[in-house]
This record gives C-alpha cells, sequence and structure tokens, in this order.
C-alpha cells in the first residue's frame, strides 16, 4: 500500500508511525467533539437567513480550522504551539458571531 516509505527493514511499520497515526485519531476525535460542541456540526443555533453575512462569516471561520488542522498534520504537529493558538481564537471568533447574531436579535 502506501506505507512502503513506513515500514522498518523487516516489514514491520514502525513506532513511531504507529504512534503518530494513534496521535492524528485521538486529534481528530477531539477536534470532531469539540466541533459538535460548539455547533458547527449542528448548526450555529442562529437564523442564517436573517444574518447571511455572519452566516458567510462563520464559514469562513470553518474553512480557516479545517486548512489549520490540514496544515498541523502536514507539520506533524510540530508548529511551536502556534497552530493549536490560531485554532483556540477561531473558536473564539465562531462564537463571537454567533453573539453577534444573537445581539441583533435582540436575545442578548
Amino acid at each position: 500500500m502506501g506505507d512502503r516509505g513506513l515500514l522498518t527493514s523487516s516489514g514491520i511499520i514502525s513506532p513511531e508511525v504507529i504512534q503518530m497515526r494513534i496521535r492524528n485519531a485521538v486529534v481528530g476525535s477531539a477536534l470532531a467533539i469539540g466541533l459538535f460542541a460548539t455547533g458547527a456540526i449542528v448548526g450555529q443555533g442562529w437564523d442564517v437567513q436573517r444574518h447571511p453575512n455572519l452566516a458567510a462569516a462563520d464559514s469562513y471561520i470553518d474553512q480557516a480550522l479545517g486548512r489549520i488542522i490540514e496544515a498541523q498534520k502536514q507539520n506533524h504537529y510540530d508548529m511551536g504551539g502556534h497552530g493549536d493558538k490560531a485554532r483556540e481564537l477561531l473558536q473564539q471568533a465562531k462564537h463571537e458571531v454567533k453573539m453577534a447574531a444573537e445581539a441583533a436579535d435582540g436575545r442578548r
């Protein structure tokens, strides 16, 4: 398969590759849980029809999160903590977009 360059001389997948795959699975699961908890998967909790500009901004934030996650994978999650910080700030931005929509609706 695609693991030929990742095999040891005896044909076994190296421990580093196994560790990387486990880490990727854990990070991916944690991200999925985080997206679900923030409402990114089940909906924003606000009316996107009433706030098309905020909906667009929310969509761009989701795209940026995806790009950062891909960059982290490509760099083996070694970005000096900056990738995680960027993801944290984007999650904060998603929250602010939601708060803006609710404020515009007079709910806050």
